[in-house]
């Protein structure tokens, strides 16, 4: 029959925990979920739900992988309390859905190791008394029970998609060392045929001698004499095929390191982020522009750079697909000298930046952005985007002015399945006479 959620995150777990090595003729079993463990919640309805904590909970009670069981079980238990919420139209924390909101967003961005150290500050602020809003920590201490599980199932997932690249990688050196050995065994056997083939009968027959020629001559017997001719040849046979095997070796495992990473990654099923540069394009295309927007691609050079990684994954520049926010400012001075019949100039009011890393060699890092001054126009600046292998770092020529940093006034700074968000607005400059 089909197979139960259970099933999925028991196998996954078993793939974990395996520590067999792959032969080189069987292929990798790539059947492991690509999506995080608490991913398999989504979407299930309230009895599939239920019925998926049942056996969650029998695996918690037999207390063996506790880490990974138990957190999976917080996760459901949230899912279910989500459920709860909306069925009676009711806070689940018991604050404002805003707040939660926005609780969520700064908890979303938040390292494990992050999240625990917030734990403890959580802890000391409520333990210490004082002018303290109780409702709001203890709401914030109940989510972050939720986080600190995702986090630990991360982990797991990333752990486990290493793994199995690392054996994909085994598999592949083993299979090219074996093609080797086996091509150097035929092209020895059609040799060895074809020498045959072009001896004719008698050519190398050998004198007859008289045993009285022998005197004093050691004597050595025809089969004796061929088995450790036999013997020898295959020492050598298999001393060529060694170094044969390491220099096709060397040479796969070049090519492997030229390959774009990517493709290798998702040709094996292990990409941490499953679609790929073009899909995340048009997916963001599709979305349209805004009345106000612009597509905008004011790409700057970056000065040429070495990356340490260059020698293994081959640089490449990310792909992405930015809009501009223009639009009018009706400060006092544009109110005094136009009207809606005869606006003033459109001036930038913000960007927003999408840009796309689907194959990050390590995506548990998240690309950064920094800003640089643009000596030639001091009323522009330079804003850089680096992520780390296998993409270079690019640049864009943005203008100059402060940014809103309230998510209420759009801003936004996330990176979520490969996509890197960067949105923000201008703050509004006041005309003063």
């Amino acid at each position: 029959g089909r197979e139960k959620a259970i099933d999925i995150l028991f196998k996954n777990l078993q793939i974990y925990l395996s520590d067999e090595e792959l032969e080189a003729d069987i292929s990798v079993d790539l059947d492991v979920e690509l999506s995080e463990p608490y991913r398999i919640f989504d979407d299930l309805e309230r009895g599939e739900l239920e019925e998926l904590r049942k056996d969650i909970k029998e695996q918690v009670d037999l207390k063996e992988n506790p880490d990974y069981w138990e957190s999976l079980l917080k996760v459901c238990d949230d899912e279910l309390e989500n459920l709860d919420a909306q069925d009676n139209r009711r806070s689940k924390y018991g604050i404002h859905k805003s707040v939660q909101k926005e609780i969520s967003q700064m908890l979303d961005e938040k390292s494990h190791s992050e999240l625990i150290k917030l734990r403890s500050e959580i802890r000391d602020k409520l333990d210490g008394g004082g002018n303290v809003d109780i409702p709001y920590w203890e709401a914030l201490l109940s989510m972050l029970n939720v986080f600190e599980a995702k986090a630990t199932l991360n982990d797991f997932h990333q752990a486990l998609l290493n793994k199995r690249l690392d054996q994909l990688r085994k598999q592949q050196m083993g299979a090219a060392v074996a093609k080797a050995i086996r091509k150097e065994i035929e092209e020895d056997a059609e040799e060895d045929e074809a020498e045959e083939e072009s001896v004719e009968e008698g050519d190398f027959s050998p004198e007859l001698l008289n045993e009285a020629d022998l005197e004093g001559e050691v004597i050595i017997d025809e089969e004796e004499d061929m088995k450790q001719l036999e013997a020898q040849r295959k020492i050598v046979l298999e001393q060529v095929a060694r170094e044969h095997a390491l220099d096709a070796a060397e040479k796969t495992s070049s090519e492997v390191r030229e390959v774009d990473v990517g493709h290798h990654l998702r040709a094996a099923g292990l990409a941490r982020f499953s679609l790929t540069e073009q899909e995340l394009m048009a997916k963001e295309e599709g979305k349209g522009m805004g009345e106000d927007e612009a597509k905008f691609a004011a790409e700057v050079d970056v000065p040429n750079e070495t990356y340490w990684w260059h020698d293994k994954y081959r640089p490449r520049k990310p792909r992405y697909f930015n809009r501009v926010r223009t639009g009018y400012e009706w400060n006092k001075y544009n109110q005094t000298h136009y009207d809606k019949e005869n606006p003033p100039p459109k001036v930038v009011q913000g960007y927003k930046f999408n840009i796309f890393f689907p194959d990050l060699i390590d995506p548990s890092k998240a690309p950064t952005y920094t800003l640089h001054e643009f000596a030639p126009d001091p009323t522009f600046c330079i804003i850089t985007f680096k992520a780390g292998p296998p993409y270079e770092d690019i640049a864009f020529k943005i203008v100059k002015r402060k940014w809103e940093f309230g998510h209420k006034r759009g801003f936004k700074s996330k990176f979520e399945r490969g996509v890197l968000y960067l949105y923000f607005n201008f703050q509004r400059v006041r005309y003063r006479r």
